[in-house]
């Protein structure tokens, strides 16, 4: 038995990453692609060049290309355009701003400070042209002019946070600990001010060799974040195993890998300190605390407020720190999530071979290439990697691939990569159940019901009642007519949790619907059909629940809206015989002979 509706089961990735990640450049399993194999835009392909590199159309043409490329995400050509505008229209301020914000979220630092100094000449108040120059001061070692625009920069709650932080670390450049611990009084801002400010201050302390003073900060910080930043953790961490206390350094990893298991930096972090290895400081000189500073500040706005705001500040850290691998990971996800995939890709591949994230950061990168229908290339980019540095990634590397090998119907292969990964995960039982399901779903399409069924039940005894796999477990038993009662009310769990659930909904009016509650099947499937409208097998399952209650015209409809959405080929052939001659002769022939439903 195979089941035809595959999608009682949500077509996502199992592997539990966590932490999105960049790669190595120029790494021999990508077979030589390069982020120009994720750009799928045909801005500027057959622009008119001239010798200096310029465009020589219209200024109306540049102006729509740049308002194209801003539409398809494409920030380097976007900045590119905008440029071309602003040199026929100097005088545009709103060119003038979306040419320099471009500039900035397209990482082009350097010509967005230029234009920067253009914008403060208009608005000397102008808070990111303002950040722009500071920043570029900062990482010229121009301290005190860094300071003077900080200072200049129009008030604000978040301009006070990331100016205290910056002015912070622009005293320490110059060696004045005293001004920069005073420069990180932000406490009286907010909760939001005091993590940052006591985390930068433990982060200072340890450079000025003061102890005493970082210790009681990182607890501050530690308490603020309630041990959830990743940051904070591995900063006081290290502290912790420099100041001799080890055992407690343990404790506060093996704390947050609870939470975010397989976490690979902290991962690598509780591998180190069980080794005795020391480690160095996260934070050892100006610049990197102050692309500490713009992180933070971006991976907080990355929750809170829009994708080119956090873009924007993690493009002015990694100009302060091109190495910076965390901020690397985070500007790629934004990147990817907000369509620029060929930006994404480039940004993955700056992340050091040596990072803990780059068994992450190959993952993600081919992932990439799925994204854009080029599963096989994905497949044989996970393929030939080699083992990593850990089980963990390993297994992380074989879930990827067997997700891969699961949405291309690979299901044997799959189920190998599941059960190469359980045997490496064995100890960490927080993420087995998403295996035990995966692979009960492979084994189940491989009609190895037996074995499948037994995956589902070890998965519900390692997380109890979770929906989807109450759902899928049910359905089954439904489609075997086994079970009914039992699978009637793990449906019923199930939709209590994923009451807006269109697949989960469409179970239960299924169950009704074997056991003969056809109105009941009615109710549940049409709301399910609200839910989720083009899926085949929901509207199927309605048009057949209006057949029992005598809503034929409803049901073909429903039945030909069904095959309209390109069912499974079986599912196709039995909907056709259904509006040929009805429901009820299509059962009496497949009860006449069963392989008439196949």
């Amino acid at each position: 038995m195979i089941i035809a509706e595959v999608k009682r089961l949500p077509m996502t990735r199992f592997a539990v990453l966590g932490l999105m990640a960049g790669l190595l450049a120029g790494c021999a399993g990508f077979g030589g692609l390069d982020a120009r194999d994720f750009d799928s835009s045909t801005v500027g392909k057959n622009l008119r060049i001239d010798s200096a590199g310029r465009n020589v159309e219209t200024k109306l043409g540049n102006y729509l290309a740049a308002r194209h490329a801003t539409n398809l995400r494409d920030r380097d050509a976007a900045a590119v355009f905008y440029d071309q505008v602003l040199s026929e229209d100097p005088s545009n301020q709103v060119i003038l701003d979306r040419a320099f914000l471009l500039q900035v979220t397209a990482g082009n630092i350097s010509r967005a400070a230029m234009l920067a100094e253009k914008v403060v000449a208009q608005d000397p108040g102008d808070r990111t042209a303002r950040l722009v120059l500071g920043v570029r001061d900062m990482e010229a070692g121009r301290y005190a002019s860094a300071r003077s625009h900080f200072d200049s920069a129009a008030a604000g709650p978040f301009t006070r946070l990331v100016s205290g932080l910056l002015t912070a670390w622009s005293y320490v450049g110059e060696g004045n600990y005293p001004l920069a611990f005073e420069s990180l009084a932000l406490e009286d801002d907010g909760p939001g001010h005091t993590l940052f400010g006591s985390y930068h201050a433990a982060l200072i302390a340890e450079l000025a060799g003061d102890t005493g003073r970082a210790r009681a900060a990182y607890e501050t910080a530690m308490s603020s974040s309630g041990g959830g930043s990743v940051r904070i953790v591995d900063a006081y961490g290290r502290f912790l195993e420099r100041t001799g206390q080890v055992d407690d350094a343990v404790v506060i990893y093996s704390g947050y890998l609870a939470l975010s298991p397989s976490h690979p930096i902290i991962s690598d972090a509780l591998a180190r300190a069980r080794s005795g290895d020391e480690p160095e400081l996260l934070i050892t000189s100006t610049r990197a605390g102050t692309a500490e500073a713009l992180y933070g500040s971006g991976s907080a706005l990355s929750r809170d407020q829009g994708v080119d705001v956090s873009i924007l500040y993690l493009q002015l850290a990694l100009f302060v720190d091109p190495s910076l691998d965390v901020a690397q990971v985070l500007l790629a996800e934004l990147l990817s999530n907000s369509g620029d995939l060929a930006a994404a890709a480039e940004t993955y591949d700056d992340v050091s071979s040596r990072s803990s994230l780059a068994t992450t950061a190959r993952i993600e990168r081919a992932l990439l290439l799925d994204r854009i229908g080029r599963t096989d290339d994905a497949i044989d980019a996970l393929s030939s990697l080699g083992r990593q540095s850990s089980d963990a990634a390993d297994a992380d590397v074989a879930i990827a691939l067997a997700d891969l090998h699961r949405s291309t119907e690979a299901f044997d292969k799959a189920e190998s990569g599941y059960t190469r990964a359980l045997n490496l995960l064995q100890s960490q039982s927080s993420r087995l159940w998403t295996l035990y399901y995966a692979r009960g779903v492979s084994r189940e399409r491989q009609d190895k019901w037996d074995l499948a069924e037994a995956d589902f039940l070890k998965a519900l005894e390692l997380e109890p009642d979770q929906p989807y796999v109450l759902n899928y477990l049910a359905y089954s038993w439904l489609e075997q007519d086994i079970k009914f009662d039992q699978a009637l009310d793990m449906i019923q769990k199930a939709v209590d949790q994923r009451p807006n659930d269109g697949f989960i909904v469409d179970s239960l009016g299924w169950a009704y619907f074997q056991l003969g509650r056809y109105e009941e099947a009615v109710e549940q499937l049409d709301r399910a059909v609200e839910l989720d409208p083009n899926d085949p097998t929901i509207n199927d399952h309605l048009g057949d629940a209006f057949w029992k209650v005598g809503r034929r015209t409803e049901a073909r409809f429903q039945w030909q809206h069904a095959l309209d959405n390109e069912p499974e080929e079986d599912a196709a052939a039995r909907i056709v015989r259904k509006l040929e001659k009805g429901l009820d002769a299509v059962e009496a022939a497949e009860a006449k002979n069963p392989a008439a439903g196949s």
